[in-house]
């Protein structure tokens, strides 16, 4: 933790035992006139540094009571969630595969059709589609 002079806090202690409700500017004046090394710290440090710790030493200031972290939801009722084997992104990922596998066969397909000599490798490519067929319906169900 930053360092903090104790003549600076009890000043500061002092004109609030005074005057709970002073302001930051008078606040702060009295503590550069205790410490000179006040004056370099910004406003933000110097209200976290001595400020609301001696507000809260003498109970002008209470701690937030606000509640930190995710609110959590209810599931309507009547309504049951259903879960699926597989999750959202592994799902993702068969459908990307599959959409990879479609463009690994549509290029094939396009260079046999273009260079049109080899009618025995345009055959196979037809007699594959099987074992295409199913690599696709793998990857699409998330295996």
């Amino acid at each position: 933790m930053a360092e903090r002079s104790a003549k600076a806090l009890t000043a500061v202690e002092k004109v609030l035992k005074k005057t709970p409700k002073a302001d930051t500017a008078t606040l702060r004046a009295a503590a550069e006139k205790a410490d000179a090394s006040v004056k370099k710290i910004n406003p933000v440090s110097f209200n976290a540094r001595y400020l609301l710790p001696t507000r809260r030493k003498l109970g002008l200031v209470k701690k937030s009571t606000k509640k930190k972290g995710r609110k959590k939801t209810r599931a309507k009722k009547g309504r049951r969630t259903v879960t699926r084997g597989v999750s959202k992104r592994s799902r993702l990922h068969g459908r990307a595969l599959a959409r990879r596998l479609v463009q690994e066969r549509d290029h094939l397909v396009q260079d046999t059709l273009v260079k049109g000599t080899d009618q025995q490798a345009a055959y196979e490519l037809g007699a594959g589609i099987d074992e295409y067929l199913d690599k696709l319906q793998a990857a699409l169900r998330g295996s």
